[in-house]
């Protein structure tokens, strides 16, 4: 074996055994209201983020969630999308639950995709709301009242779904190029050496 090859092998070995990892945390969520209404979705976040007991709508990689009415779908809301109403957002990751019983707009309450902008208060299709009072869904840029349930009996569950490990992307990033000249050395064949 040339010495290029055990270079190139030695390198993506040495990345392959340092590259950092991060942890991505999953969660599934739903919540139950009134006369049949209900929502589920997800969110995902890397587990650094939990460091301060708290995850907030700036440390959320993936959220969305569907609504439904009797089991039939009825919107939708996808923080991926752009544009979008009011987002606050608050989950305790310690207790595996969403902080709930504040304002809308509080540190202890949820407001995904909504607005007090009349004809516009969940644009895009869906939204909710955990308040001091209530919980309530927005569909159809109107505030459903018929979906409300008390906040004292909030219904509003995140199930942890599972972790998935990924690598930073530098040090993917370095692994390739070490794969990169592996292969090089690899097509240029055995004693060949290359002159500068």
């Amino acid at each position: 074996m040339t010495g290029r090859r055990l270079i190139a092998i030695s390198l993506v070995m040495s990345f392959l055994s340092s590259a950092a990892r991060a942890e991505l945390l999953a969660y599934d969520i739903s919540w139950t209201g009134s006369n049949g209404y209900s929502l589920s979705g997800g969110f995902i976040f890397d587990d650094a983020a939990a460091a301060d007991g708290r995850i907030e709508e700036n440390e959320l990689i993936h959220f969305a969630f569907m609504t439904f009415l009797n089991g039939s779908f009825m919107g939708s809301f996808n923080l991926s999308d752009g544009a979008h109403g009011v987002f606050n957002f608050n989950f305790d990751p310690v207790s595996e639950a969403f902080f709930t019983g504040g304002k809308t707009d509080s540190e202890q309450g949820q407001t995904w995709n909504t607005s007090a902008t009349a004809g516009d208060y969940c644009p895009g299709g869906a939204g909710f709301n955990s308040g001091d009072n209530t919980q309530v869904l927005c569909l159809e840029n109107e505030f459903r009242d018929e979906t409300a349930i008390p906040v004292s009996k909030s219904t509003l569950l995140a199930t942890r779904r599972g972790a998935s490990d990924i690598s930073e992307p530098a040090s993917a990033a370095m692994f390739l190029l070490g794969l990169l000249e592996l292969l090089r050395a690899n097509r240029r064949g055995p004693g060949v050496i290359e002159r500068p």
